[in-house]
């Protein structure tokens, strides 16, 4: 739990958040154009990211185990986010079981009502 933690404070809300969601969400909703060498300078942070969560969940239904931990709570909002951006099929079409945490994660109540909105 505590290595995904600190992937996310270190490397991964970085490229997520502050570069691409932020250039394709935030920025389109301000009236201007993404820029793309921002998008594009994060792409490989992002996927180095994805695939160490994909590898340090391995077969366990959670992030860090069999229940649900502060890493899933952690991680879902920003997911949440990522998963709004047109790069997020992309980015996610190696690692099933990140994808097959996300379905399951995205039908918890507390993810359903606190569903971020743009627009």
């Amino acid at each position: 739990m505590d290595q995904i933690i600190g992937i996310i404070d270190s490397y991964a809300y970085e490229a997520i958040i502050r570069k691409l969601v932020w250039q394709r969400l935030v920025v389109p909703m301000q009236g201007a154009q993404a820029n793309e060498s921002i998008v594009q300078e994060s792409l490989d942070t992002v996927q180095l990211c994805l695939s160490e969560f994909e590898r340090l969940k391995g077969a366990n239904e959670f992030l860090a185990g069999p229940e649900i931990t502060l890493a899933d709570c952690f991680l879902g909002p920003i997911f949440a986010l990522l998963t709004m951006t047109p790069d997020a099929e992309t980015l996610l079409k190696p690692t099933s079981g990140l994808r097959q945490w996300w379905e399951r994660t995205s039908q918890r109540p507390s993810m359903q009502k606190t569903s971020p909105e743009f627009g």
